[in-house]
């Protein structure tokens, strides 16, 4: 099933899927049909300058959802919370993104989807984010004066409370209140997160850059034992070594071997934690053959040694 959203006419995600499916949109909720999946979509509007969805669903076929840059509202900032459940081992990330740029995604059949999505007038984001808006990377963001696409993976703050989002446990008469509140706490959350970055000059980016950078950042997470060959990945892309480096760093803030470090001492801190791998088997698996060198890493990342991680001394990841 492939949908293109026509802000011009009103249509969204969930008013195109209701009409395809000939059902209706009750008090804000789309109920998937058994013919097209299960579970749900839930949009609440915060005010005339926010609005938040929970997607919560598995579909019966591969969908496409194609987002064209000149029909997106100019003024308006969108964040996406994916993959927040931790199901399946997928990665947990969240993209803040602009008016004007192409964005293409697809979500295989019987996939099972859990995202947040949060979009937001810039008058109102510049007025939460106060003195912080001065950050160069924010100013971006809240200006607009350029398309933009960054992702972070989600913080232990970011996946607690889009978790807590999703169950919504306030009473139905605080609704509305509950996931005002919510929705800033995520924003904050990610915007804590992207003042960690070092500033630089930021370019403007287009759907092929962004596909090909994707797709590398796919390939990464596909085989994590191998360390990423950057002569092959910018041949692939048909870029230099120098350019893709730069893009991959402006979307998802490092550099595409820190990046690779990173979701692999996230992974064996998953195998350590959840499936009770020994330290010396959760290095081997990732491709860490020196074992002191993983302790090293690991610590780097997580904060404490892998020992100590075993022992169940955090409860929780900690990406810094």
């Amino acid at each position: 099933m492939q949908i293109q959203l026509d802000t011009a006419k009103g249509l969204g995600m969930m008013q195109i899927l209701a009409a395809a499916a000939g059902h209706e949109i009750n008090n804000g909720v789309l109920q998937m049909p058994e013919n097209v999946g299960a579970g749900y979509i839930k949009k609440i509007d915060l005010g005339p300058m926010m609005s938040l969805a929970v997607h919560h669903y598995e579909l019966r076929k591969d969908f496409t959802l194609d987002v064209p840059s000149h029909i997106s509202k100019k003024n308006w900032v969108t964040f996406s919370f994916r993959n927040i459940l931790l199901l399946n081992g997928t990665l947990p990330c969240v993209q803040v993104s602009s008016a004007g740029v192409n964005l293409h995604m697809f979500f295989p059949a019987l996939t099972k989807i859990n995202t947040i999505l949060i979009h937001i007038h810039r008058d109102l984001l510049k007025e939460l984010a106060g003195s912080a808006h001065n950050n160069k990377i924010l100013q971006t963001i809240i200006q607009a004066s350029q398309p933009f696409l960054y992702e972070e993976i989600c913080s232990p703050q970011i996946l607690n409370t889009a978790a807590e989002t999703m169950e919504a446990g306030a009473h139905p008469a605080l609704q509305h209140f509950y996931h005002r509140i919510s929705a800033e706490q995520l924003i904050c959350h990610l915007f804590n997160e992207l003042l960690k970055r070092k500033t630089e000059t930021d370019y403007q980016v287009n759907l092929t850059d962004l596909k090909m950078i994707y797709e590398i950042r796919d390939k990464l997470i596909a085989n994590l034992s191998v360390t990423p060959n950057l002569t092959q990945m910018a041949a692939l892309a048909h870029m230099s070594v120098s350019k893709i480096n730069r893009l991959f760093k402006q979307v998802f803030g490092t550099t595409i071997c820190n990046y690779h470090q990173k979701l692999r001492i996230n992974k064996a801190a998953e195998l350590i934690k959840n499936q009770q791998y020994s330290v010396t088997q959760a290095g081997y698996e990732l491709g860490f053959s020196n074992l002191s060198h993983f302790t090293r890493v690991f610590v780097k990342h997580i904060g404490i040694k892998p020992k100590k991680f075993s022992s169940g001394w955090l409860d929780s990841l900690a990406i810094n």
